[in-house]
């Protein structure tokens, strides 16, 4: 292993590109995608877990743990924060899939709009600027075919019932004279039909039948003029849920609020260089859903960005130079001390040409909050051995406060404090303090363009001084509860790995995606070892689509995940019905199939898929849900 860690050292000196992974329209339609959330399904190198299907936490190859979700989302490159104790419910975002125009995935630590981002983005594209008005309207349905269907514990039960009208979204938008506005709408309901999870969210649900319930609204409006652009977006959800919150042990129900704002924009000055500005309002407002844990989350969590940025350099040196104001908040007798947080952040990227055949860009960030400090550094360069070959590599190092995971609150130790009022007990060893990451990446890339693309990447990263949490669970189908926390405030270690991505274009309008990636752990102490576990090593993916039909397409995806570790569940009951599977979480194999079809000129978009054809156990979770054969249908009417 030490010899193999030289050999990663030298090939990182001797010569990665900010590779981005994009999601279309036409990938997520060709999925038969139904939420949101449901993109996960579509990120090859990002591992995740999910109790319910609904609510996710990720970790980017590696980036973080699940403890640690430092991974950020951008609504057109404008910051959204949607986090509720650590856990981000894509779905809470106020846009709907048919809203979307593209999606970009990074998995390196970089400066992302300006933002700090050393776990991973996810920005979402939402409008496509083509002239004229366009109308949407869509509804979806389904059903896992061994769960007794969402009204098996309601009044109107009958054996099997479908989901039937589960999801409705539509929107409208018009592009006319550089000038667009839009305005959509979405709405789904969703029951655990999981018994496990049923009996624990029905155990603690004060007299009404779980559910999962989101309504959200957004509108749009942008404007292009002759030296300047302006571009804002504004939207409500409210979402009804059990959010799982790890330290509590299980699901608690959580009735929360999300009101959004983010506006960006630009101005030409000196020969085509542009002035931009990004501005966003998050507010996050938890409040009373019955319940029988005597759980009051009436509080209210502000985020409020501003930033000014502008290009700098000529010729063969380029970049950018910028400013972010960020003030974070939180209303609530909880935190009785101080309750905001104003932090300045400062960066600039440049990038250099100083070679025919090299590009290179350095990049520095620094956030300044009251006598404390954090940042990131980071180094790129790109090398072409030709047309169709490149080598690259990132470096980067970076320091972060213990706020910047927010797996709790904006504030560790209040979080903690949090927990202790509801029956959570904890015990830190040592102080919390900002924590160190190095990580390095090499990208071999060769492509012939219109038919074949291949990456071969290896990756390292190392962790010093971050916190990491133990923790003994005791969790039936009935009950869940939590133990005494151990926080940990100077765990450390290595996670290296090693993945290939290939993207093939046959004749007949054939495409083929195959990815594999195995990533280990490298002599760590036991907590980090513990926490990191839960993490997959290996992974495993292929998706072929085929459209040569008009009208028509079809896609098919297999999936393989290998098995993960989850100690903080050793004392999780295993009997219940052989439901569950403790401590571990077994590999899996999944096959999904997709059809898809037009009627009349393509005004009509129907789309039915399978999930899990094999019908094989799948799950994400040691007390998650288990996800049986699934079918899912969905109809789209498009005016354009």
């Amino acid at each position: 292993m030490k010899r193999f860690l030289f050999i990663l050292f030298i090939i990182l000196f001797c010569s990665s590109i900010s590779k981005t992974e994009i999601i279309t329209r036409d990938d997520i339609q060709q999925a038969g995608l139904l939420r949101l959330s449901d993109i996960f399904l579509l990120i090859d190198d990002w591992d995740y877990t999910t109790i319910d299907g609904i609510t996710y936490q990720a970790s980017p190859l590696g980036l973080n743990s699940y403890q640690h979700q430092d991974w950020k989302i951008f609504l057109n490159r404008i910051p959204i924060d949607i986090d509720i104790f650590g856990v981000k419910a894509l779905d809470r975002i106020p846009v709907d899939l048919s809203q979307i125009s593209l999606i970009r995935i990074y998995t390196e630590p970089m400066i992302y709009a300006g933002q700090k981002t050393t776990g991973g983005v996810i920005n979402i594209y939402t409008k496509s600027f083509k002239p004229g008005f366009k109308a949407n309207f869509r509804t979806g349905f389904g059903n896992e075919t061994g769960d007794p269907g969402p009204y098996f514990y309601t009044d109107q039960s009958s054996p099997n019932i479908d989901k039937l009208g589960n999801i409705i979204a539509g929107g409208i938008s018009n592009y006319k004279d550089s000038s667009y506005i839009g305005i959509s709408y979405k709405r789904e309901i969703g029951y655990p039909t999981d018994q496990a999870m049923f009996n624990r969210n029905n155990a603690i649900a004060g007299g009404y039948y779980p559910r999962q319930k989101l309504e959200a609204v957004c509108l749009e409006q942008a404007r292009y003029y002759s030296d300047f652009f302006i571009s804002n977006i504004f939207g409500i959800s409210d979402f009804e849920d059990f959010y799982y919150l790890r330290q509590y042990g299980g699901e608690i129900p959580v009735k929360s609020r999300l009101v959004y704002f983010g506006s960006t924009g630009y101005i030409k000055y000196f020969y085509g260089r542009l002035i931009r500005y990004r501005f966003s309002y998050s507010a996050n407002k938890p409040d009373y859903r019955n319940n029988s844990l005597n759980l009051d989350l009436n509080w209210k969590q502000e985020t409020v960005r501003a930033n000014i940025e502008a290009d700098i350099g000529k010729g063969r040196a380029t970049g950018i130079i910028g400013l972010w104001l960020n003030h974070f908040a939180v209303h609530s007798y909880y935190l009785p001390g101080e309750n905001h947080i104003t932090e300045a952040t400062a960066y600039s990227a440049l990038n250099f040409w100083f070679f025919k055949n090299l590009e290179s860009n350095l990049g520095l960030i620094i956030n300044f909050r009251k006598n404390e400090s954090g940042f990131l550094a980071r180094y790129k360069a790109l090398y072409r051995f030709s047309k169709n070959k490149l080598l690259s590599f990132v470096l980067s190092y970076d320091k972060t406060l213990p706020e910047e995971s927010k797996s709790i609150w904006y504030w560790q130790k209040q979080g903690y404090s949090f927990l202790e009022e509801n029956g959570v007990f904890y015990n830190i060893t040592g102080n919390l303090k900002s924590s160190n990451k190095f990580t390095a990446k090499v990208t071999f890339g060769h492509g012939i363009p219109k038919r074949h693309e291949l990456e071969i990447y290896a990756y390292f990263r190392s962790f010093s001084n971050i916190y990491c949490e133990g923790q003994f669970l005791v969790s039936d189908q009935y009950y869940s509860a939590p133990n005494n926390l151990i926080v940990n405030t100077d765990c450390s270690g290595q996670i290296v790995g090693v993945a290939v991505k290939e993207k093939i274009k046959l004749p007949n309008k054939i495409r083929i995606d195959f990815f594999v990636r195995y990533q280990q752990s490298l002599n760590n102490e036991t907590l980090f070892e513990e926490t990191w576990s839960s993490v997959p090593k290996f992974r495993l993916s292929t998706t072929i689509y085929w459209n040569q039909l008009e009208n028509y397409s079809f896609s098919s995806r297999i999936r393989y995940q290998g098995k993960t570790k989850w100690v903080d569940y050793d004392n999780t009951d295993n009997a219940i019905n052989g439901i569950h599977n403790v401590i571990g979480v077994d590999p899996f194999v999944s096959i999904d199939l997709t059809a898809q079809k037009y009627f009349n000129n393509r005004k009509i978009r129907t789309s039915f898929s399978i999930r899990n054809l094999l019908n094989n156990k799948i799950e994400y979770h040691p007390i998650g849900a288990q996800f049986d054969l699934s079918y899912f249908a969905q109809i789209e009417f498009l005016l354009n």
